[in-house]
């Protein structure tokens, strides 16, 4: 992502040297009267137009890059092991459950407050779930986890 950004100002650089360049251009041929006024218009109009499309196209080059990007997290996701416990060391469930189960988490972030303190949450397989609740409560921290 960090290369596309740096395209990304490397070409609106361009595209505005472009549009100087052509308004330079369009100045000095006005001046040796070789174009008139309106036609410099044109011309300054159409080269912003041109750019301007150049520069749709660098957007939605990033935003497609952008969708890649999370495709490819969320696919590390689903292929995440979920057939045994998170952390080895910890016993086998005695009953296998279909679904998520979170069973008394507590979480919190380096040099901050605890984010989650004994949390226990129950979602059966298939179900739709809302995790709602006010900004800094946890439901991004509970949804990662």
């Amino acid at each position: 992502m960090k290369i596309n950004f740096t395209s990304f100002l490397v070409t609106e650089a361009l595209i505005y040297a472009a549009l100087v360049i052509a308004l330079v251009d369009s100045c000095v041929r006005i001046t040796k009267g070789s174009i008139t006024i309106s036609q410099a218009l044109i011309v300054l109009m159409l080269s912003y137009s041109y750019f301007s499309s150049a520069q749709q196209l660098m957007s939605a080059s990033h935003s497609a890059l952008t969708a890649i990007s999370a495709a490819g997290k969320v696919e590390e996701i689903l292929d995440t092991d979920t057939t045994r416990p998170f952390a080895p060391s910890l016993p086998e469930d005695k009953e296998h459950f279909n679904g998520i189960r979170m069973e008394h988490v507590s979480y919190g972030y380096e040099g901050r407050a605890r984010a989650l303190q004994d949390v226990s949450l129950t979602i059966p397989k298939g179900s739709v779930v809302a995790l709602v609740g006010l900004s800094g409560c946890g439901k991004s921290t509970t949804a990662s986890l």
